[in-house]
């Protein structure tokens, strides 16, 4: 078994799939959440650590899976130690609204949406 290199940043993906997975608010999210996943474990398998070698960055370009956005996330982490779009999708109130609707046994995704227009139908007529 080989050691786990780029748990950090690893862990940084996993946390996006989460996010994305267990709130979409678009059909995309699933495959996006998906597509992180990935990532988050080829991460884990790779032979070389990247925090702290940007030129690992231009190995990963022969990878399947890391595209553009990926090399974002990591230059940004590599940067910062962090990760913007995490805090960006935690504080989004249609997740959190997803994420509280989705507790109600039956309801998925599309009646999640569906109920969201209404939600928002409602409080425009209210409010004009």
């Amino acid at each position: 078994c080989s050691p786990k290199r780029n748990i950090e940043i690893s862990e940084i993906f996993s946390k996006l799939a989460e996010i994305y997975q267990h709130a979409p608010l678009m059909d995309a999210d699933e495959f996006r959440a998906y597509n992180f996943n990935i990532v988050a474990g080829r991460l884990r398998r790779l032979d070389f650590k990247i925090k702290d070698n940007p030129a690992a960055t231009r190995k990963l370009r022969n990878l399947k899976y890391f595209g553009d956005h990926s090399y974002e996330i990591i230059n940004e982490y590599r940067a910062t130690g962090k990760v913007q779009k995490i805090d960006v999708l935690n504080s989004c109130q249609d997740r959190h609204l997803i994420r509280i609707f989705k507790k109600i046994w039956g309801v998925g995704p599309s009646k999640v949406r569906e109920l969201l227009i209404g939600l928002y139908t409602a409080y425009i007529l209210t409010n004009d």
